[in-house]
């Protein structure tokens, strides 16, 4: 029950952080790779992994927004040299 509490304050504070690991915490304990209860260190260490594949995901949609710029403001320079 503790666990559940510490996951539960997690949720307090950032709702999608809390969704995330109960949501992978879940997807362990159903695949059988949840060997028994979660301390704090494996706790952390799931944190420590969702933050990092979100900071991951928010580099790739900065690097496709700007491509997409780039390019549109390249079209655009390129169509007014041509007129």
């Amino acid at each position: 029950m503790e666990k559940k509490t510490k996951v539960s304050r997690i949720s307090i504070v950032k709702p999608e952080k809390g969704r995330a690991v109960e949501e992978h915490l879940l997807r362990m304990a159903q695949t059988g790779q949840l060997p028994g209860k979660v301390d704090e260190k494996q706790l952390i260490l799931l944190l420590e992994r969702i933050s990092a594949q979100e900071q991951e995901q928010e580099k790739k949609i900065k690097v496709f927004f700007f491509s997409f710029i780039f390019s549109f403001t390249f079209s655009s320079i390129n169509a007014k040299k041509n007129n």
